[in-house]
């Protein structure tokens, strides 16, 4: 299978915002330059899609709570009805580098990128900011029944988190969903090709945008405009906390076992003999 020679965008409107104007603009001028096509998708374009060729989905998609777990989700389906490479907004390409990686995996069936280190937690090991795939690929009927069901492979315990905003929307539909489906796709003998972050997510500090290094293919913008208060709590516990396991670990034993000694305490209370009032 070939990768199409296609870039997929998204955004609201036609009427792409200043800060993301230099992506679409370079992103055309790449697909000039070497051939390629390029389709901007409006919201309108979305629905339409899903109404037309993938009508079981389209009362979750007109349900999702908010607009960027409907962003997320089409993707999906953009991808497998036509192939190509689906890629953010906030992500521009510097055009030789990114047309010499494209011929890295253009011959592959679904190619995804890695996440950048310390993102890796708890089986998240992609991203879906930038994603390459032939039309059709038997991968994405796989993501569809998780967008459908994202704790269906053991993931109870991710309820919790993913009552906050931030986890809500990638817990749903974002890369620990599609983490989940690609872990699996694997297991049952398929194969998917990664890109090292390095080369679609340069950089490591969450704050310092636009992102840019030498080995990257692309540049990444100021994005992140989904982002409420609990991500960036998130953000700043992983940068200080999380990625830090020793500490981590440590202090989750502490608390384990101070809660069990309260309990414990408590229940031994209860069990006292009290005097009569009488």
């Amino acid at each position: 299978m070939t990768v199409s020679k296609i870039i997929h965008q998204t955004w609201k409107t036609t009427d792409v915002p200043e800060r993301w104007k230099r992506s679409e603009r370079e992103w055309r001028a790449y697909c000039e330059a070497y051939g390629w096509e390029y389709k901007l998708w409006t919201d309108d374009d979305n629905r339409a899609l899903i109404q037309e060729h993938y009508p079981w989905f389209v009362r979750q998609f007109d349900a999702y709570k908010y607009n960027i777990m409907r962003a997320d989700a089409v993707r999906y389906f953009i991808l497998h009805r036509h192939g190509g490479v689906y890629v953010d907004l906030d992500i521009a390409p510097k055009a030789e580098r990114f047309h010499t990686l494209f011929q890295l995996y253009e011959e592959s069936d679904v190619t995804l990128g890695m996440t950048k280190s310390g993102n890796n937690l708890a089986g998240l090991n992609y991203t879906n900011c930038l994603m390459m795939s032939s039309p059709k690929s038997p991968f994405w009927p796989l993501v569809w029944e998780y967008l459908v069901n994202p704790f269906r492979n053991g993931g109870a315990w991710k309820r919790v988190p993913a009552m906050t905003h931030y986890f809500h929307v990638l817990m749903g539909t974002g890369p620990p969903m599609v983490s989940a489906a690609a872990n699996q796709y694997e297991g049952e003998g398929h194969t998917i090709h990664k890109v090292p972050a390095m080369f679609l997510q340069p950089g490591t500090e969450y704050d310092i945008k636009p992102i840019d290094t030498p080995e990257s293919a692309v540049v990444v913008l100021d994005g992140s405009s989904w982002h409420e208060t609990d991500a960036n709590v998130w953000r700043t516990l992983q940068t200080n906390v999380v990625n830090n396991w020793s500490v981590i670990s440590v202090a989750l034993v502490v608390m384990l076992i101070a809660t069990t000694y309260y309990f414990a305490a408590l229940y031994r209370r209860a069990l006292e003999p009290h005097p009569s009032r009488w």
